[in-house]
């Protein structure tokens, strides 16, 4: 495969091209709040991942996989609820088709305050459609319960705590708690937790794309903790870079995304993984 037919290359290629662009300009100018349009509170999201990888795990392999999501505002409660699925490109692999649906909260407390703090939260139910059925020496099926569950998360950040390069760097922290029954299914005791440390940092850029409203680039960096959901040892499992650009034009957003993790616990995963991301972002 030449270089410019992979994308993780090209993503690459375009950071380079942003911190060049960036590097040219006065800092002051880079840094600025462009103004938002008016929105209705519902988004739609398109996105292209190289490979699914959730919580640590690497869903069917190196497949690469469609990641649809359908998002509302519920008026001005701080809730909302999205429809989420993933659909595998190589249909040989669609026993790994995921459909999720979220309730999600979220509240500022102390706003614009240097200790200024944001509770987060969601309820998630997931299920895999096309769970292939168990059967027995003999091929016969003993089992076709889909595998399904229960994904809750509470979390908590501070947006304002780190004031850096004319931005924030944000840190958090978020724990993930499967409850997992499968009824008849051998892997039905797979209640756990995940904690996770992390930082995050975005900046406005200075435009440089014609027909541009705002363009932005940003890092994540995070470690989690299994505690033993689905079985794996726990421990500290994993930690995952991320890098990302966005440009809002046409009134929707383009982000691109390169991300790396290390993997410590091989119960968790066998290997180290990069994978890449393309979105396109609707609001209204």
């Amino acid at each position: 495969m030449k270089w410019f037919q992979c994308p993780q290359y090209l993503i690459i290629l375009v950071f380079v091209i942003i911190a060049q662009s960036s590097n040219a300009q006065n800092t002051s100018a880079l840094v600025f709040a462009p103004e938002k349009p008016k929105e209705l509170g519902i988004i739609t999201d398109i996105t292209w991942a190289s490979q699914y990888m959730s919580d640590g795990f690497k869903i069917a392999g190196n497949s690469p996989v469609w990641q649809l999501a359908l998002k509302s505002k519920i008026f001005s409660t701080g809730f909302s609820v999205m429809l989420w699925g993933a659909l595998q490109i190589d249909r040989q692999n669609s026993q790994f088709d995921e459909g999720d649906f979220f309730v999600m909260y979220g509240h500022d407390f102390f706003q614009e305050r240097a200790f200024q703090l944001n509770i987060h939260g969601f309820y998630d139910y997931w299920i895999f459609p096309n769970t292939e059925p168990l059967r027995d020496e003999f091929g016969d099926i003993i089992s076709d319960v889909k595998r399904r569950g229960n994904k809750l998360n509470l979390g908590i950040s501070f947006p304002k705590l780190i004031p850096f390069a004319g931005s924030y760097i944000i840190p958090s922290y978020n724990a993930y708690r499967w409850i997992y029954w499968e009824l008849d299914r051998a892997d039905r005791n797979g209640a756990g937790t995940r904690h996770e440390l992390m930082l995050e940092f975005d900046r406005w850029l200075k435009l440089f794309i014609p027909g541009a409203t705002y363009q932005y680039a940003g890092a994540t960096t995070s470690v989690s903790y299994h505690d033993g959901v689905f079985g794996v040892n726990p421990g500290v499992s994993h930690a995952i870079a991320s890098l990302r650009t966005g440009v809002y034009a046409l009134k929707s957003i383009f982000e691109m995304s390169l991300n790396h993790q290390w993997t410590f616990e091989p119960t968790v995963n066998d290997g180290n993984e990069l994978w890449s991301t393309m979105s396109f972002v609707k609001k209204f």
